[in-house]
């Protein structure tokens, strides 16, 4: 008969803290392991539902279950270790790994916990290239979106598709890469512009659609507002102004924007909650 070699619970411990599930299934609890991994699956696509879908609002009750999903994933880093230690125990042996192994493991865990952790990788990925919450610092959308207020940016959009007229978009300027600015898309590439009377004329004709920007008046101010003035857009630049005409500080002043400066699109306002919903 083979001889049953012991589990070593701490290394179940750092499996699990690499992979929810993965210090169980070591311990032969494979089912377990299993449901643990679909559960954190299933509360982080829960999750990342009422963050993506743009026209759901923000329920108070999204940040009870992300507090679960953080206590989801200690307790079965917890579980992972008695699971390798019941392992032992009903097969009467004992792990007995030499003390240097043990320091290894321990460290592994704390390296994986708090520095290479898969679990913050996913996070960071997300807001690199699918979604990033953000902030507003100023005044230029009001009254669409405040001061203050904390929304949502879609990194992705503008991977597979381009501007459009009437987007609100995040970008930064060519000239100031520091910082970031939130304006609304009004001219396109290769589009003529001009600001008379409040309305905004593209290629002579005064655009009345969509409503968003046809309801606004804008202020001819800048020297690329100025009434009287037409601005070519060249290729690949998009043309940006605030819904707070009086006071953004948008292409008016510095021109179009490149389209490599544009971060993505302000979809969804998540915070105050009194406020949150889609950005239109």
């Amino acid at each position: 008969m083979a001889k049953i070699k012991p589990k070593e619970p701490l290394l179940s411990v750092l499996l699990s803290v690499i992979l929810v599930g993965l210090g169980q299934i070591y311990s032969t609890k494979v089912l377990r392991g299993i449901l643990f991994l679909a559960v954190r699956l299933a509360l982080i696509a829960v999750c990342l539902y009422f963050i993506l879908a743009p026209n759901v609002k923000i329920n108070p009750s999204i940040y009870l279950l992300l507090l679960a999903s953080l206590f989801f994933q200690l307790y079965t880093i917890v579980d992972a270790y008695f699971c390798a230690k019941g392992f032992n125990k009903a097969n009467h042996v004992k792990s007995g790994s030499p003390v240097g192994v043990k320091i290894l493991l321990v460290a592994g865990i704390l390296i994986f916990l708090f520095v290479f952790n898969p679990s913050h990788a996913i996070p960071l990925y997300i807001k690199a290239n699918i979604v990033q919450s953000l902030r507003v610092s100023d005044v230029a959308m009001e009254p669409v979106i405040l001061k203050g207020d904390r929304i949502f940016i879609d990194r992705a959009i503008y991977k597979k598709s381009s501007p459009v007229r009437g987007d609100v978009v995040v970008y930064r300027k060519p000239n100031e890469l520091t910082a970031v600015y939130i304006a609304r898309v009004i001219g396109l590439p290769g589009e003529n512009i001009e600001l008379k009377d409040g309305k905004v004329l593209i290629n002579g004709a005064i655009l009345y659609e969509p409503q968003a920007i046809a309801k606004i008046f804008y202020d001819n101010k800048g020297t690329k507002g100025q009434e009287g003035g037409v601005t070519t857009i060249p290729e690949g630049n998009y043309y940006v102004l605030g819904d707070n005409s009086t006071l953004s500080k948008d292409s008016r002043f510095f021109g179009s924007i490149p389209r490599g400066y544009i971060a993505g699109k302000a979809y969804k306002i998540f915070m105050p909650l009194e406020r949150s919903g889609p950005i239109k």
